[in-house]
């Protein structure tokens, strides 16, 4: 099993587009499901402070670590041992494909697992894990491109977890929620007022600190 399974794993996503690829036909019947299950969790939290899009993002996270543990364990020790490999230049590409992929994913978890005290809710905080989600994708990008040029077997797959990855990077730079639960939590949730906040930020381009009262 190849590290770009191991990273495709860990979002439900991107694991459906690997069951895809080797069962082609019966993935057009069935693909819809998760993507599916993935609306209704999205929308059955949407009215929680850590719900919607965020929700989905802390869910790949518990999950993820333990699916990656599971996985990486039997071929881990092949990225540290050089003399198991045919030659130098197929290790080193091999690892800088892999192995900063899995250790931006460590940095991520930690930095978004800090957030979920309320006391670690800050601007600084909340930046420091989008850096690290930006950093994640940029290290995705490179481990793609070495993938194209000498793995090309790998190189869907690496393609496939880049697609989750950028786009909860970009909604962690973007998304309302983040500003308001994370970014600039008072302490108090109410859906109602996040609604109504997330609606006058649109016409007036305020910022979340303006209108809080």
């Amino acid at each position: 099993m190849t590290t770009s399974m191991i990273l495709a794993a860990v979002t439900m996503t991107p694991a459906l587009a690997i069951a895809q690829q080797q069962e082609p036909l019966r993935g057009a019947t069935t693909g819809l499901m998760p993507l599916i299950l993935v609306a209704l969790i999205v929308y059955s939290t949407r009215k929680m402070a850590i719900g919607g899009w965020l929700f989905y993002f802390y869910i790949g996270l518990i999950l993820g670590p333990v699916i990656t543990a599971m996985l990486v364990y039997p071929v881990i020790g092949e990225y540290f041992q050089p003399s198991l490999w045919y030659d130098l230049q197929t290790y080193w590409l091999s690892f800088f494909s892999a192995i900063p992929g899995l250790l931006a994913s460590l940095v991520v978890s930690i930095f978004a697992v800090r957030l979920l005290f309320a006391s670690q809710r800050n601007k600084r905080n909340t930046m420091l894990l989008r850096y690290a989600l930006l950093g994640q994708v940029a290290l995705g990008i490179i481990g793609a491109v070495i993938d194209l040029l000498y793995f090309a077997e790998d190189a869907a797959l690496s393609l496939i977890f880049l697609i989750p990855t950028s786009i909860m990077c970009l909604y962690f730079f973007f998304s309302p929620r983040v500003k308001y639960v994370l970014e600039n939590w008072n302490g108090d949730w109410n859906y109602n007022d996040f609604v109504n906040r997330k609606s006058t930020l649109t016409d007036t381009g305020a910022s979340w600190t303006e209108l809080k009262p």
